[in-house]
């Protein structure tokens, strides 16, 4: 007759299994992001300079011309340049600090951080229609 066994010996039968299953598991990147594409819907063409870094890491830098929107009758098309770019996320713990620095047509550079512990598809430059400039972490729906 085999006796009940405690709830500590069980849970200490489950915790060897359960630490080998995730060794490694911390250093996966969660959601790495896969593009940096830059969109100008501006009326004229610009150069756009971009670097993007991860815990202050540069892991991509890219000067590119970027063609002007163009108005058709029925829709507008922004300009468009994509790199396909991985940038590595964030992991399963902890959290990584990324910074875009994007510079339009030779001028001055502008900022933009974010601080996460979860991920994002792609970084996007925009140049709006008034020719300012934004950046945005966006994930893909």
């Amino acid at each position: 007759m085999e006796l009940p066994r405690s709830r500590r010996h069980v849970l200490r039968s489950l915790a060897l299994p359960l630490a080998v299953g995730l060794s490694g598991c911390t250093d996966q990147h969660l959601e790495d992001v896969e593009r940096v594409v830059v969109e100008n819907w501006h009326d004229d063409d610009h150069a756009v300079a971009v670097t993007v870094l991860a815990d202050g890491a540069e892991h991509f830098s890219e000067t590119t011309e970027v063609p002007a929107v163009t108005k058709h009758s029925d829709r507008t098309v922004p300009g468009r340049v994509t790199f396909d770019e991985t940038i590595p996320g964030p992991g399963l713990v902890g959290q990584t600090r990324y910074e875009v620095r994007a510079r339009l047509d030779g001028g001055e550079p502008e900022t933009e951080t974010k601080t996460t512990g979860e991920g994002f598809d792609d970084v996007e430059v925009r140049i709006d229609d008034d020719g300012s400039l934004d950046v945005a972490f966006v994930d893909a729906v």
